[in-house]
């Protein structure tokens, strides 16, 4: 077995992909890899004031890839095609969240360099598993480690969640232009601290992010 060097990427840190092998000095991957967000926030409602028993309730709402595209969309002014959806990129020099039209070739709009969507990688350690060929270039592996994701509409809707990330990829035997098939997914899950419409929230659930296509190196 070979050694592995994990490459946190710079912005989104979220590392889809970014797994490299050291053996064979692969570079980190470019296929964007669609976003799917299941949390779920308790928000803190008003105290009623009543006199003799007080009482404070609180309510619930779901989010998802779909809620970052609406709020997003709202605080930018726009409006983003039909078919629009949220990925990673993990072009060089580092992986960012953006939003890619419905046959995932173009990016509509940047959110981490816009200032709404970001992630850095926790302390601490990186493990991994895996193999890699160096004759062919076929590998497969697992990486688990801390990542902190940050959003903020600038609207009163924001969150900071922290979780454990299980990274996982694969890629084919190389043709002879050194071509690979990869697919590459992550499975997060968060806990973490918002706000929604201004009030305070607690966070729970899962995100997750898979894509596949064709790499070279």
């Amino acid at each position: 077995m070979h050694s592995f060097t994990l490459k946190m990427a710079i912005g989104f840190g979220l590392v889809v992909g970014g797994l490299t092998l050291t053996s064979t000095g692969r570079a980190q991957g470019t296929i964007p890899l669609r976003l799917r967000l299941a949390l779920t926030a308790t928000v803190q409602g008003l105290d009623d004031q009543a006199v003799p028993i007080a009482r404070t309730k609180t309510t619930t709402t779901q989010w998802t890839a779909q809620t970052i595209l609406s709020l997003t969309q709202s605080a930018l002014g726009t409006e983003f095609p039909s078919g629009a959806y949220l990925a990673v990129s993990d072009d060089k020099p580092g992986a960012t969240v953006v939003v890619m039209d419905k046959n995932g070739v173009n990016i509509l709009t940047n959110l981490t360099t816009a200032g709404y969507f970001s992630a850095t990688g926790g302390p601490g350690a990186v493990v991994q598993s895996g193999q890699d060929n160096v004759t062919t270039g076929q590998a497969s592996g697992t990486s688990t480690f801390v990542l902190t994701l940050s959003f903020n509409d600038k609207k009163g809707n924001s969150f900071s969640l922290t979780g454990v990330v299980i990274e996982s990829y694969s890629f084919s035997a190389g043709d002879i232009n050194h071509n690979h098939q990869t697919v590459k997914s992550q499975t997060i899950h968060f806990v973490g601290t918002g706000t929604v419409l201004g009030k305070p929230a607690v966070f729970s659930g899962n995100v997750s992010a898979r894509g596949k296509g064709i790499e070279t190196f």
